[in-house]
């Protein structure tokens, strides 16, 4: 049996391992994320089950293990690749590659790789072209199997500045994108900022 006859469902993406818990299935159909005996994000099969069909084929549809059509070599080809473009064996399309750091005040103390994404939030809110940055907070924990950090929303300048520093913990995007959602919230409808780092 070939691995795309095994991995052709959201419950095989999860039964096999290959589930990365970023959320965007729960999202897409409206439901949430669990935290399993490892400690991992998965999909909330059963709530998936019960929206129905049309639900479900959303939700394997913006899967990463799913929809390899859409996979990041496809996607930087169209949008990366053209005659000012590079390439690389290692990373693909890219235009240019920069190193560096944040001088001003202590973002570069802060943060993780220089400060740069906290100095960005900060900067345009500053400037009023933000009016809130959602990102990755410490949350409170209730319960043993919790997590240390989700994304939050902040909407003032010691907010977005606390909020430093990348924290390599299991993160989920369905609940933070569900809320806005259902709150639709003025800060969402304007101008806002969203920090993610990938794997």
């Amino acid at each position: 049996m070939g691995s795309e006859a095994r991995i052709s469902t959201i419950e095989n993406v999860v039964d096999g391992g290959f589930c990365v818990g970023c959320g965007a299935c729960a999202f897409s159909a409206g439901t949430g994320m669990n935290i399993n005996k490892y400690g991992e994000y998965t999909p909330d099969l059963d709530a998936l089950n019960e929206k129905g069909q049309e639900a479900l084929e959303k939700a394997q549809f913006v899967c990463p293990s799913l929809n390899p059509s859409y996979n990041e070599d496809v996607l930087a080809t169209e949008f990366l690749a053209d005659e000012n473009s590079n390439k690389s064996e290692y990373i693909g399309y890219y235009e240019n590659v920069y190193g560096g750091y944040v001088k001003e005040a202590d973002y570069r103390n802060r943060g993780t790789s220089g400060g740069f994404g906290t100095w960005v939030g900060a900067a345009l809110f500053q400037k009023g072209m933000i009016d809130g940055v959602i990102h990755v907070k410490e949350t409170k924990r209730e319960n043993p199997l919790d997590p240390f950090f989700k994304y939050g929303i902040s909407t003032t300048l010691d907010e977005i500045q606390n909020g430093a520093r990348t924290k390599y913990h299991v993160i989920e995007l369905s609940e933070i994108l569900n809320l806005i959602r259902e709150k639709a919230w003025k800060i969402f409808t304007d101008w806002s900022a969203l920090y993610g780092k990938g794997c």
